[in-house]
């Protein structure tokens, strides 16, 4: 997860609070420059392959959010925002760490690699393998609109998945109130009038609930990462529900 993004989750005192899915600790005091960072990870040359193209251009999708007013009823994106929006997405699915041990499984020479090749190659080949099976590719992009006082949680992974009106919808939280929402194409109907996308607006906290709910259980079910906050207390609230699920 960028830098960009996490800062982005950042409160008034640039901090955020964090639950370590590992440690299953609740972090007080995390920031964007220090968390989720490992110094070697990738080689130079494969930290700027991603920098160029795909953190770079989801850069613009960035500076495109910040730019929108999400109180008109829809907007226009073109194809270069889609495109960058479904490489960033691919490219999440392909550095999750979790992968490099599942190609370890099924590859008798990937022991031979050093670590950080191994990063390097499952972050590379991942991401080309994911972009050519095109599952997102007919899937349209639109946002959904935190209107509540509830801010979106952000799971490391990224994104996370649920079905409205039997259609797969996936989120990506870019702010506290802001999700890059993909929706699969059998919805399209409800979302798309020509040219112009609408939004999802959300103004029950209920709702937030759920969808901070499904990110916090897609980062707790991966195994790794964290769930970061600006406000301690929503995760808290997941927390405590997680802990009660699991007991009942």
């Amino acid at each position: 997860m960028p830098k960009c993004v996490l800062k982005r989750f950042e409160n008034q005192n640039h901090s955020f609070y964090y639950y370590d899915v590992n440690k299953g600790v609740l972090g007080t005091n995390g920031h964007a420059k220090t968390i989720n960072t490992q110094f070697g990870y990738y080689s130079e040359e494969v930290e700027k392959y991603l920098n160029d193209n795909i953190e770079a251009p989801f850069a613009k999708v960035l500076q495109f959010v910040d730019n929108t007013d999400f109180d008109e009823l829809g907007f226009v994106i073109s194809p270069e925002f889609q495109y960058n929006v479904k490489s960033f997405v691919y490219a999440l699915i392909a550095r999750d760490p979790s992968i490099t041990s599942k190609v370890d499984k099924y590859s008798i020479f990937w022991h031979l690699l050093s670590v950080q090749d191994q990063h390097n190659f499952a972050a590379v080949q991942g991401i080309n393998l994911a972009q050519e099976s095109g599952f997102f590719d007919p899937f349209i992009v639109t946002f959904s609109v935190n209107k509540t006082n509830k801010p979106f949680v952000l799971p490391m992974c990224g994104i996370y998945s649920y079905k409205l009106r039997d259609a797969i919808h996936i989120n990506f939280p870019v702010s506290p109130q802001i999700a890059i929402t993909l929706v699969e194409p059998k919805d399209i109907q409800s979302i798309l009038n020509k040219d112009i996308v609408s939004m999802y607006e959300i103004t029950d906290e209920l709702i937030v609930d759920r969808m901070n709910g499904l990110a916090f259980r897609t980062q707790c079910n991966a195994g790794w990462g964290y769930v970061v906050s600006p406000e301690k207390t929503v995760l808290e609230e997941l927390l405590d529900k997680n802990r009660k699920d699991s007991e009942g």
